[in-house]
């Protein structure tokens, strides 16, 4: 009776892990998902070695872990597309000509020049 109630007090504690490395996920708070991670499988290893999970119980499990894995892709790949997207800008920002054929980069001033009165 104590490892059932011992047993679910863990799935329980598994399933709020999950459920908080999604709220982090999705708020794109990434500081600290590798200890939450870390925390969840020591649990999940725990709870596979003694056993105490029932069938209905993994498979919630393992849905709500792909729930949060493809969040996790979809995060990632958002991430990427900025990366490129910032760089493609940076590309674009190129040299350019004054008018009297003085080179200047974009968003620079345009240099001084020595006036005689």
């Amino acid at each position: 009776m104590f490892e059932s109630w011992v047993g679910s007090a863990r799935y329980k504690k598994v399933e709020h892990l999950i459920l908080e490395e999604r709220r982090k996920l999705l708020e794109g708070e990434f500081d600290n998902l590798l200890s939450l991670a870390r925390k969840r499988e020591a649990l999940v290893n725990s709870l596979i070695e003694s056993r105490a999970l029932t069938v209905g119980q993994v498979q919630k499990l393992k849905m709500m872990a792909e729930r949060n894995q493809r969040c996790l892709a979809s995060a990632l790949e958002g991430i990427r597309k900025a990366r490129q997207q910032a760089g493609q800008k940076n590309s674009l920002i190129s040299n350019t000509y004054d008018k009297n054929g003085v080179m200047v980069k974009s968003g620079t001033s345009v240099p001084e020049r020595n006036v005689k009165a």
